[in-house]
């Protein structure tokens, strides 16, 4: 059976400072708060696990998340969906370096991190042509 593929980036991390700090960095990198989740076991959520499969992540791995999340793992998340495949891969070493661990890789190995990621992933929707004014658009 193939694996599935999200086109959401979910990292664990073991304390809020290690969350934190990976949230910063990638916010002090480019990504705009609209590819980026931070989520804080302190502020209990019990729906996390099924907005995770809503968003897009497999059911078996958003349980996962779910556990982790209610045994006081904070979560970072990085919508994929139209980011380049060398963007994709510089956030999963941004969470990496900062010790995030997935459903893919385990709580203490990171060598499988972020496999499951679709590189393909569509933007989404809501977002609009990059370098375009709203304004300068037409509709011919």
């Amino acid at each position: 059976m193939a694996e599935e593929k999200s086109s959401v980036i979910v990292a664990v991390f073991q304390d809020m400072a290690q969350a934190r700090q990976a949230y910063d960095t990638l916010r002090s990198s480019g990504y705009g708060d609209d590819y980026l989740g931070l989520a804080d076991p302190h502020y209990a959520n019990k729906r996390l696990g099924k907005e995770l499969a809503q968003a897009g992540v497999p059911d078996s791995d958003s349980q996962f998340y779910q556990h982790e999340f209610d045994e006081g793992h904070p979560l970072v998340t990085v919508r994929a969906g139209g980011l380049q495949v060398s963007t994709i891969e510089k956030a999963r070493n941004i969470l990496k370096q900062n010790g995030a661990y997935d459903a893919n890789s385990g709580r203490n190995a990171q060598q499988n991190f972020g496999s499951n990621v679709k590189t393909d992933a569509k933007t989404p929707f809501y977002d609009i042509a990059p370098g375009v004014p709203q304004s300068e658009k037409t509709d011919s």
